[in-house]
């Protein structure tokens, strides 16, 4: 309705400017005394408007409303609005939403994070990251990772993994996540480690440079140690090292980078220690560096290397 009455008043407002055109070009005015003269007039004037091309071509145009007041623009509007709500919605959710990081068995891998940082993800791990504003916050779900931390104007740096927090402003440190158990070694700088470092830095254990510390499955400070730097390191750059190493650590720590897996046969030779440098994922070549460094014998069987004391009976499959 509202659309109707608009339409007719743009019709009669086009109406009564195209008679005042035609009024101030012809002199209808001298005879309007006499009313007989008057319609004649009226009837000449509407026949002159007829015949006037631009004039009906003028009326003949159909009325637009404009944009705003259209059903369609109405719709388009809406519809624009809609899409863009949800363009940022999805953005919104994409900024807010933590990104994951995921490594496969055998795979390292490193990742620039956006406050400058960078993280070393070690064979089959898994992180989520969530850097918003003064929150820099990474969840170590599994696995291994090395943090080189960027100072932010003092913004805490937290790293969680189960129970432990890892809490810090800037330094360089490792967190190794086991089934049981979380461990910290720091190369520079102070770390705060515990059950609640990030929201109670009171009772968390005080780590600086060359310590480490090992919390439980709730954690709480299992253990105090001298941080394995050399161990680190050499993870980074695919290597393992073993410096005295119980024969059941190596072959564990062996068994991460590759789905061949190395086997203890005999239970005696577990707490052997071992040493040397070997390439991550190289699970031959270091069963081959045992059986000719130590007293065990190696056997393979598809992709299980067994290894097992000279003189004994081989594992049976």
């Amino acid at each position: 309705m509202a659309e109707k009455n608009m339409r007719d008043k743009d019709t009669q407002k086009r109406l009564n400017a195209a008679a005042l055109r035609l009024i101030s070009s012809k002199d209808m005015t001298a005879s309007a005394n006499e009313d007989e003269a008057a319609i004649a007039e009226t009837w000449e004037a509407l026949e002159m408007l007829r015949a006037d091309a631009d004039i009906m071509a003028e009326l003949r145009t159909p009325y637009r409303a404009p944009f705003w007041q259209r059903t369609e623009g109405i719709k388009t509007l809406g519809a624009g609005v809609a899409a863009c709500a949800t363009i940022a919605a999805v953005a919104l959710a994409l900024v807010l939403s933590p990104q994951t990081y995921v490594t496969r068995v055998g795979e390292q891998r490193l990742v620039s994070l956006a406050d400058g940082s960078q993280v070393t993800l070690n064979t089959d791990s898994r992180m989520s990251v969530r850097i918003d504003g003064g929150q820099r916050r990474v969840t170590l779900e599994r696995g291994e990772a090395y943090f080189d931390v960027a100072k932010l104007g003092g913004a805490p740096f937290v790293v969680v993994s189960g129970a432990s927090e890892v809490r810090v402003t800037g330094t360089h440190f490792n967190v190794r996540r086991e089934a049981s158990s979380v461990r910290v070694d720091v190369e520079e700088g102070r770390v705060l480690a515990g059950a609640h470092a990030a929201t109670n830095p009171a009772g968390a254990a005080i780590l600086t440079a060359n310590q480490a510390v090992t919390l439980d499955e709730r954690g709480l400070v299992r253990q105090r140690s001298v941080a394995d730097i050399d161990r680190v390191s050499n993870w980074r750059r695919g290597r393992v090292y073993f410096n005295e190493t119980p024969l059941r650590d190596a072959v564990a720590d062996m068994n991460r980078y590759t789905r061949t897996r190395l086997v203890i046969a005999t239970p005696g030779i577990a707490d052997m220690p071992v040493s040397g440098i070997y390439r991550v994922g190289a699970s031959d070549s270091f069963a081959k560096a045992l059986g000719l460094a130590y007293p065990v014998q190696v056997q393979t069987h598809d992709d299980v290397i067994e290894i097992s004391q000279k003189g004994h009976a081989a594992f049976k499959f």
